[in-house]
């Protein structure tokens, strides 16, 4: 059990975690234009991150096969983003909204 649990310690953090901790690094070290962009693009994936939980809920009820196909045509755009945290409300319209 403890072999296990140092072999799960070892793993490199998911994909999603470490590209958005990648892309707030470049915020402290690039111009301000630059900077913006990484921030937008760690935003969206924050939002697109919470979309996928929230389809795959019983609320929303989206096959586990199709929420890729949800997801391109949710307008998840117009989600908001403040102090890191998404607004569940604006991603649960924006889902209902295609599914509906």
């Amino acid at each position: 059990m403890v072999a296990r649990h140092r072999r799960q310690a070892r793993r490199p953090p998911p994909a999603s975690l470490s590209r958005l901790t990648n892309l707030l690094k470049l915020t402290e070290s690039q111009p301000s234009g630059q900077a913006d962009d990484a921030v937008a693009a760690a935003n969206m994936t924050l939002i697109r991150a919470s979309a996928q939980v929230m389809a795959a809920t019983p609320d929303i009820g989206v096959r586990a096969d199709r929420i890729e196909t949800v997801l391109s045509m949710a307008k998840l755009g117009e989600v908001k983003v403040t102090d890191n945290v998404v607004d569940q409300a604006a991603v649960k319209a924006a889902l209902e909204a295609v599914i509906k």
